[in-house]
């Protein structure tokens, strides 16, 4: 019996898998060719020429600016304009008296029922097509009611929640909330048959003013914006990623706030995600960097750009495409892309995966496959267990091939070379000085044996396995005398049982069991 040396597996290394999650899409208010060339990354001309001559009091401005939103075809704009020009005109022949303001404004909404509105649709947010359609929603009924009141030099603002907008009209020193959707929205609160039509037109139920869950008071701009909020959340939901990548960039040009901006990156998340879904990488990084070069200072860009890279090389990884992980790796980290903290674990995650298949067949050939990524990075504690390992399993098969001196030598030189650690050379000594009492035990008996591994633990310093063995081979010594002298008490050979018993005591003095047997056989010489 001696101790077995162990025979180690190195482990694939783990890894961190970056996932890019689909961004949430914002709530709808009122309830192969190239990548590269699906994407726009700058605002429209529109948007640029609305933003730099905006003008909120100017009615023709905000139409002009709720139809680009809406996605109104450029040459169709002007006609839209004249059919509202036309509501507006129609409206006020219907009047008999416009000096009422308050009157005006909800006049105004019962007119827009029964005259332009026709049918409430949830997902319905642009103007054209409720001009054209009467469908409409929260966002298209209050930007237009909103514009419709400002011809009329009223003071109307918006008003969003968590999932809905309406109108705030201020008549004097009074404002009046305005349920676009409902024929009675106007000042809904004193109205007792609101609630029954309001839910059966639009699924919401009213709430009296000033308890609306997160309400927040808008502009007319951030209220016509909602159009393209609306847009956005509809081509997610289409799973139209590049298209409302474009929508938000005008959006975020068109406000240039936090939550536009968070729209943004939305988007680009989004189109993050597709990509990292779908396996388009090659396209998808291309497209990135265009993203980047365009906003090179955003760092929440700049991730998901990193992570798209990162879940990329993982990718390659898993597919046991080292060399293209490899040439992948090296340019992200030159172009920063990687941090050093990824480049290094790639690194080592591809170095480690190669050596392991390569180990199957050959462990040297594995330990000298990781010395390039040792020069790459330097002595990585990952990199060093996996040639410890290795280096391990290599000692295995050479001993259990009882190729015991090369097994030794090539300990000794690795220790010499600083390869071993002070106590990986004790392990692996340990093995070779294992194996050679073993041979000893086999040709020259136990003791030698067990005074062999003594001597060996003097030069290599305190190894439990080595301590364990010298125990069991003088045990096996002990046994072994004890069997022969018993032996030769009962063939009535008594002198040649104590002689061999008093020489085994020479040899080993410290043995219990051999002085007992001699204490009891010596009295029948």
């Amino acid at each position: 019996m001696r101790y077995q040396y162990k025979f180690e597996i190195f482990p694939k290394m783990p890894f961190l898998f970056l996932i890019l999650l689909v961004f949430p899409a914002f709530f709808l208010y009122g309830g192969e060719n190239s990548i590269l060339r699906n994407i726009r990354l700058i605002a429209l001309p529109e948007i640029n020429v609305l933003k730099e001559g905006k003008n909120l009091q100017s009615v023709d401005h905000l139409m002009e600016m709720a139809f680009v939103l809406s996605g109104t075809e450029n040459e169709s704009i002007e006609y839209y304009i004249d059919r509202f020009f036309e509501i507006i005109r129609e409206f006020k022949e219907s009047q008999d008296d416009l000096s009422d303001l308050k009157r005006v404004a909800e006049n105004m909404l019962t007119y827009l029922h029964e005259h332009v509105f026709k049918k409430y649709n949830e997902k319905q947010t642009k103007l054209d097509v409720l001009l054209d359609t009467g469908v409409f929603n929260c966002v298209s009924s209050a930007v237009l009611y909103s514009i419709a009141l400002s011809s009329f030099g009223i003071d109307v603002s918006g008003v969003r929640t968590i999932d809905h907008a309406f109108c705030t009209v201020k008549i004097g020193d009074t404002k009046y909330d305005v349920e676009t959707t409902n024929l009675y929205g106007f000042d809904p609160g004193s109205k007792k048959d609101f609630v029954n039509e309001f839910g059966d037109i639009t699924g919401f139920n009213y709430v009296p003013p000033g308890h609306y869950s997160k309400r927040q008071n808008i502009d007319k701009l951030q209220l016509i914006s909602l159009i393209l909020h609306n847009r956005i959340t509809d081509l997610y939901e289409r799973n139209q990623y590049f298209d409302a990548l474009g929508l938000a960039v005008d959006l975020y040009y068109l406000l240039e706030d936090d939550e536009s901006h968070e729209t943004f990156i939305g988007a680009i998340q989004n189109i993050g995600a597709y990509i990292n879904n779908t396996g388009l990488y090659t396209e998808g990084l291309e497209c990135f960097d265009a993203i980047v070069k365009q906003y090179p200072d955003d760092i929440k860009i700049v991730k998901v750009y990193q992570s798209l890279y990162h879940n990329y090389i993982v990718k390659l990884i898993d597919g046991k495409s080292y060399d293209k992980a490899l040439m992948t790796c090296e340019q992200a980290f030159s172009r920063l892309i990687l941090t050093e903290t990824d480049y290094r674990d790639f690194i080592v995650i591809i170095f480690t995966n190669q050596a392991n298949e390569i180990a199957r067949t050959s462990y040297p050939q594995a330990l000298a496959f990781l010395e390039q990524a040792f020069e790459k990075i330097g002595a990585d504690k990952r990199l060093v267990s996996a040639q410890v390992s290795y280096f391990n399993n290599h000692i295995v098969d050479l001993l259990k091939q009882k190729k015991i001196e090369q097994a030794d030598e090539l300990v000794e030189g690795s220790y010499k070379s600083s390869f071993l650690n002070k106590i990986d050379y004790n392990k692996f000594k340990g093995y070779v000085v294992l194996e050679q009492g073993s041979a000893i035990a086999l040709e020259q008996g136990y003791l030698q044996a067990a005074r062999f591994l003594e001597s060996a633990l003097k030069s290599i310093g305190p190894n439990s396995n080595i301590s364990q063995n010298i125990s069991i081979y003088l045990r096996n010594y002990e046994v072994t005398i004890h069997n022969q002298a018993i032996g030769l008490y009962q063939e009535d050979k008594i002198q040649e049982a104590v002689t061999l018993l008093e020489q085994a005591l020479v040899e080993y003095p410290d043995s219990k069991q051999l002085r007992k047997d001699l204490e009891k056989i010596r009295p029948y010489l």
